[in-house]
């Protein structure tokens, strides 16, 4: 792909390995956070471009995306809702408590448990590096030790799956 297979959408480069992950939301978004202070969320975490946004009621929170919406035709912000108390972001689920929010680790319902087979020629130390990230992950994303805990026997549940010996992830468990 060269410079003359990179195509102009609305003042923005499209389809360029050129292209700096600066797209034209992130402009808008940077731009209505200076514009408009008073409507910002509460809590606001991004992640490449994904946001988790923390509103203090339903109001402030249409009342942000119809402004937001309206400023370029072209970009449109979508929203994800909790539903009984539980919004996922990434791979995180986070359900509101009474006093608190509990974190642990999502995944789709379309999650097959599939990873590399023990048998597969693949590299020991990458099959090593498999398991070492699912626990650091769930270490890194659970709010309590009991989640914690049943995180590491959901990767123990699939990692027997995917034929690994007990003696392996035993060794990976014990170092966690």
């Amino acid at each position: 792909m060269g410079l003359a297979d990179c195509l102009e959408v609305s003042g923005t480069v499209y389809n360029c390995i050129f292209s700096f992950n600066c797209s034209m939301s992130n402009v808008v978004f940077v731009h209505y956070q200076a514009v408009k202070p008073e409507c910002r969320p509460n809590l606001l975490c991004r992640y490449v471009d994904d946001l988790l946004l923390l509103f203090p009621n339903q109001d402030s929170l249409h009342r942000f995306f119809a402004s937001i919406n309206s400023v370029h035709g072209s970009i449109v912000f979508t929203k994800e809702l909790e539903t009984n108390n539980c919004l996922h972001f990434l791979d995180v689920l986070i359900e509101k408590s009474s006093t608190s929010f509990i974190t642990s680790t999502y995944r789709k319902p379309t999650h097959t448990c599939l990873y590399s087979k023990w048998s597969s020629f693949f590299p020991l130390y990458r099959k090593r590096n498999l398991v070492n990230s699912l626990l650091r992950c769930a270490y890194d994303t659970a709010s309590s030790y009991e989640l914690v805990r049943t995180e590491f026997m959901n990767i123990k549940r699939m990692l027997s799956r995917n034929w690994y010996p007990n003696s392996f992830w035993t060794v990976a468990f014990s170092n966690s």
